[in-house]
């Protein structure tokens, strides 16, 4: 095979005519070109070769190309940024870094890898065990009447107030105003148009024999949803224990009156050009039962382990639970499949990579960084490193800041970047830099609402260019932590 030879002889213009005039390596077969290329220590013959291999995908001996022990660091930067898996295991445990015999070369590897698995020292905790006790006993869910509930310490300007029951006094959610003013019949306005005093009062005039099903928090010290009486509740320590003993579970944590889960599944599938993608699905219980259990679709780009969840209505199902044991949500669980869900995230997905992002998509997540993370310094940071990659489009269209372009052209205009590669930023920042940003999930249903309709260029400019496995791995952007991140790591209850 001429192309064979070329590789083999370092004859980079042969071997470029000759893929420029139709002629393809086999990725099966010719990965030897692969190692030959790494021999003859030609970065640009490397460079040629690599969009036509799975970089990922073991030799005979379980290792891939990262594994060559004479790997220059350049090099290992090429294949890393092509796709290579620097925490990829061997059959015998070994690691890329270990195998690598250049010094710098096994630094920058080792980094890597400890990049996406840190090293998490933990405390002995002497109050593990109230803790424990803390989370199986913090939700009491109980019938109640209207006249049952007192509010207290109202406050006539702002239509805030905490609610007095059986000798507590509890802060009340959002969670608790919707849920109460849907059961009524009423507008949640109206506790900003009368005081908390005068609507109780109000009701129980009206209705005195008025009941319902009310769940408190009390290790938050707050008051959730409002159901009806007769309404089945699934008790959250049970539905706790459901989601920890399931085999696939990743993470399970609590937030404004939800149980989150993260499940890990065994399929996987790969989006050509940028990286393999494990399948997952996140849980959503809530633990008041306000709103109906429901799974959404998620997946985890394995090349640098992020995770990014579909959070709209058309990757999400929605779950009923009949009975108060835990057998019923544990069937459901076990016997999920939604594979014309995963297929439909996995088209879209390789859409994503075929597609140029438009101007109006890259502004749509730079002001969703803004929005989304207070210290202005990490915003302007990110939002330059946004740009940079996606070509510096303020400079291609000779403009001072994309506002500046009418709101009718952003959408018809390319940047130098797919919007798969804007995913993959804003999937790396929520996932290793969650710390600093105030709502993770808005991020995922700004992605979910792209993934879900039509992106703004597809179908009319075409992306060639590999994705890159890392956007954010040198920035440092984890010293202002929000306390709703901080709230987030302590109400997380599982972490495998």
């Amino acid at each position: 095979m001429p192309l064979r030879k070329a590789v083999k002889e370092n004859r980079y213009e042969v071997a470029e005519f000759l893929i420029g005039s139709g002629m393809r390596p086999d990725p099966d077969k010719d990965t030897e070109l692969l190692y030959s290329a790494l021999e003859n220590q030609s970065l640009p013959m490397l460079q040629l070769l690599l969009p036509f291999f799975d970089l990922n995908r073991p030799e005979a001996d379980g290792r891939t190309l990262l594994f060559y022990p004479n790997l220059t660091k350049k090099a290992a930067e090429i294949l890393v940024q092509s796709g290579a898996r620097p925490d990829f295991t061997a059959p015998d445990g070994g690691l890329p870094y270990q195998a690598a015999t250049d010094p710098e070369t096994s630094e920058y590897l080792k980094a890597l890898y400890f990049e996406l698995h840190p090293v998490i020292e933990c405390q002995p905790d002497s109050t593990e065990e109230t803790r424990t006790m803390d989370w199986s006993e913090r939700f009491t869910t109980t019938r109640v009447s209207v006249s049952d509930l007192v509010p207290v310490e109202c406050e006539p300007a702002t239509g805030k107030f905490k609610i007095q029951f059986d000798g507590q006094t509890y802060n009340t959610s959002d969670r608790f105003i919707t849920s109460f003013a849907r059961k009524l019949k009423f507008s949640n306005n109206i506790f900003n148009c009368f005081t908390a005093e005068e609507v109780f009062d109000r009701v129980q005039q009206r209705n005195p024999d008025v009941a319902f099903k009310v769940t408190f928090d009390r290790q938050g010290n707050e008051i959730l949803g409002v159901v009806d009486e007769n309404k089945k509740i699934l008790p959250a320590e049970i539905a706790c224990n459901v989601l920890a003993s399931d085999p696939r579970i990743q993470k399970i944590e609590y937030s404004n009156g939800v149980w989150k889960a993260e499940l890990l599944l065994t399929e996987t599938f790969s989006i050509r050009g940028d990286s393999e993608y494990a399948r997952k699905i996140w849980v959503h219980y809530p633990v008041d039962g306000v709103n109906m259990p429901c799974i959404y679709l998620s997946v985890l780009r394995q090349v640098c382990s992020n995770g990014m969840v579909a959070m709209v209505p058309g990757f999400r199902t929605d779950i009923e639970i009949n009975d108060e044991s835990g057998t019923h949500l544990s069937r459901l669980l076990r016997s999920y499949n939604n594979e014309n869900g995963f297929m439909a995230l996995e088209s879209r997905l390789q859409t994503a990579q075929n597609t140029l992002a438009s101007v109006n998509e890259l502004l749509r997540f730079e002001n969703l960084l803004a929005s989304q993370i207070s210290d202005k310094a990490s915003v302007s940071q990110l939002q330059t490193r946004l740009e940079e990659m996606a070509g510096d489009p303020c400079a291609r269209y000779e403009i001072t800041a994309l506002n500046n372009i009418a709101p009718k052209k952003r959408s018809l205009l390319p940047v130098d970047c797919s919007v798969n590669d804007l995913f993959n930023f804003c999937s790396e920042l929520t996932t290793h830099h969650d710390n600093i940003i105030f709502r993770v999930d808005a991020f995922n249903i700004a992605l979910g609402e792209m993934l879900a309709q039509e992106f703004d260029l597809e179908e009319i400019y075409h992306n060639r260019q590999p994705a890159q496995a890392f956007h954010l791995n040198d920035m440092k952007l984890t010293e202002n932590i929000y306390q709703e991140s901080a709230e987030r790591r302590h109400n997380t209850v599982f972490q495998a």
